[in-house]
């Protein structure tokens, strides 16, 4: 994959607290904008599930290319294989790997989080269109910009993955961590807890593949991934304040990113009401 930059290693300082701090308060409308969407409220019945889904999927699927992307900017992940950066920071980055790629959905059954999330849709009979039209086009050897225009791909979707690729095909690993940390793994428990409660209330045992991916990454974010991804972010950034700040905006642009999502999620819902 080309993009991101093999990081070099500085210890996060002490320094590192109150320029997460500052990151933090400069990031918080937007943030606040996204934990107070309609959205987590409005997905009522099987269809808005159905059409949440359908445009879900793909920030699923970025999720992984994110984090594939830092693996390899972090980890040694060919050969000849040496020792690379923060060894806490190199099993941060595997587990979250094995979670997500090979993760026990049940008794001696492993799948990636992804490949679940498809078996979800299929269950609440949610439009697999688009993500499967965007994945025999990406593994014909399309770009992922050309395989975001293939057929049924929601365009509101496709501006949030073609966002995150920024990032992933970007020099400024820093960045790249910053948005892991502070736009996806803080935010993820919050963003959801609302919605399990109201699809669990609405629909007991007819949504039981999506409430479980739901709760397994309210589970896996909220516990110490949490500090390892602000760790990482930090220890990328350092004490430099230039890349604090460019890490600042890649932040701001990612919630922006899921806000815009949401937003067309939002739209489709009242188009259909």
């Amino acid at each position: 994959m080309t993009g991101l930059r093999r990081a070099s290693f500085a210890s996060a300082s002490a320094s590192s607290e109150p320029r997460v701090q500052r990151l933090l308060e400069e990031t918080a409308e937007p943030r606040e904008r996204l934990m107070a969407h309609p959205i987590y409220h409005s997905v009522s019945d099987l269809g808005d599930v159905q059409r949440f889904m359908a445009h879900h999927v793909f920030a699923v699927w970025d999720f992984m290319s994110l984090l594939k992307g830092l693996q390899a900017a972090v980890t040694c992940v060919g050969t000849p294989w040496r020792p690379v950066g923060d060894a806490a920071i190199r099993r941060f980055i595997n587990e979250i790997v094995v979670e997500e790629e090979s993760d026990e959905v049940s008794p001696g059954r492993f799948l990636s989080h992804f490949e679940f999330y498809l078996e979800a849709m299929a269950e609440a009979g949610a439009d697999r269109g688009g993500i499967d039209s965007f994945l025999t086009t990406i593994e014909a050897g399309a770009t992922v910009s050309d395989a975001l225009a293939a057929p049924g791909v929601p365009p509101a979707a496709a501006s949030f993955v073609r966002r995150t690729w920024g990032v992933i095909a970007g020099p400024r690993v820093h960045c790249a961590a910053a948005s892991f940390a502070f736009a996806r793994e803080s935010i993820i428990p919050g963003m959801f807890e609302a919605l399990v409660a109201r699809l669990a209330d609405r629909h007991p045992g007819r949504l039981d593949a999506l409430l479980w991916y739901l709760r397994r990454h309210i589970e896996i974010d909220g516990e110490h991934h949490h500090d390892l991804a602000i760790r990482l972010a930090s220890a990328l950034a350092g004490d430099d304040d230039e890349k604090w700040a460019e890490s600042t905006e890649a932040v701001r642009e990612s919630l922006d990113a899921r806000v815009a999502l949401w937003d067309a999620v939002m739209a489709s819902l009242q188009e259909a009401a």
